[in-house]
């Protein structure tokens, strides 16, 4: 188990991170901020996982934080089974 797992399922455990379903994610470049699972930079050479709350809470992750987050938490209110995107399809495109 990596640290950053045990470090992110603590964070779980204890309340600092939120086990409930995120409304939105996005994908951008970091800009040094701090991760919200293991508390480092996310850096310019990085993707940043943004994840937004209905209730206004939003949280950034490293990509392989979120994957440690996502699961974990799923685990942590019951649910399981496979990572799968929340995105939806992208509108047929016309053709002209």
């Amino acid at each position: 188990m990596s640290t950053d797992h045990t470090i992110l399922t603590d964070k779980i455990a204890r309340g600092t991170l939120p086990p409930s379903p995120h409304d939105h994610t996005s994908l951008r470049l970091g800009n040094g901020q701090l991760c919200d699972g293991c508390d480092k930079a996310v850096l310019g050479a990085d993707t940043e996982v943004a994840v937004g709350f209905a209730h206004g809470l939003a949280l950034r992750f490293h990509v392989d934080c979120f994957g440690i987050w996502h699961v974990a938490a799923r685990a942590a209110t019951g649910q399981v089974g496979e990572l799968r995107s929340t995105r939806r399809p992208a509108a047929p495109r016309v053709q002209q």
